[in-house]
């Protein structure tokens, strides 16, 4: 059996050495990976008070799980310190918004972090659920799933991609 987590960035936080002490921990007790999620951004509830997102514990629209005062690291970002502080644990998107990024820079990304960890990146993408990510990044939220599905391209397409 191989064990894994995640870092918990809404109760610790986005300061280096608290991830650096977690990442180490998780590692010295065996762990076999390390997943980090992600977000781009937070909706501003001052500027978007109806705004009900999918919510885990309510199993549905409800009170949003976090905001745009919440830190979120950017994974690869992470990973590029992670590989210099750890030696051997996984390092994993959990997971990374594909539909609202370019897919060759995240396929570059993705590649420069799997080289300089030696091998340990594994990435995990999604189509999202938060508009208001894809509304700051300029992406159509409602063609998403569109743009990570392989069987309607044959290929997965990012927002700029036709």
């Amino acid at each position: 059996m191989q064990l894994v987590t995640s870092y918990p960035v809404t109760d610790l936080g986005t300061d280096p050495q608290t991830l650096r002490t977690f990442a180490v921990g998780v590692e010295e007790a065996g762990y076999e990976g390390l997943f980090i999620s992600e977000h781009v951004l937070g909706a501003d509830l001052k500027a978007r008070p109806d705004w009900r997102p999918y919510n885990h514990v309510a199993a549905g629209p409800g009170e949003p799980i976090y905001d745009h005062s919440y830190p979120f690291f950017d994974p690869f970002v992470a990973f590029g310190y992670l590989a210099a502080v750890t030696k051997k644990i996984r390092l994993g998107t959990g997971i990374l918004v594909l539909g609202m990024r370019q897919t060759a820079l995240v396929a570059k990304h993705a590649a420069i972090a799997d080289v300089m960890s030696g091998g340990r990146v594994i990435l995990g993408i999604g189509s999202g659920w938060n508009d208001v990510e894809y509304e700051a990044m300029g992406v159509d939220f409602h063609t998403r799933g569109k743009r990570v599905d392989v069987r309607s391209h044959g290929r997965i397409t990012g927002p700029t991609d036709s």
